[in-house]
């Protein structure tokens, strides 16, 4: 298992208003994606994959 395939395992655990917050605290825009808790974790672990492969942190790149 991967390190995103470990990740979801471990959003599994939290309840929708759980994942909500985080993503809220990760500056996520859920939009529809918030309706379903799969979508939800999906939207979640998509943008910490694209933080971590464009080296950015917060939406600041990493060098600034």
């Amino acid at each position: 298992m991967d390190k995103w395939e470990e990740m979801r395992q471990e959003l599994s655990h939290l309840t929708v208003k759980e994942l909500k917050q985080l993503a809220k605290d990760e500056g996520i825009c859920l939009g529809y994606d918030a309706s379903r808790k799969d979508t939800t974790i999906g939207a979640i672990v998509t943008h910490r994959r694209y933080m971590e492969l464009n080296g950015t942190e917060g939406g600041k790149h990493a060098d600034r």
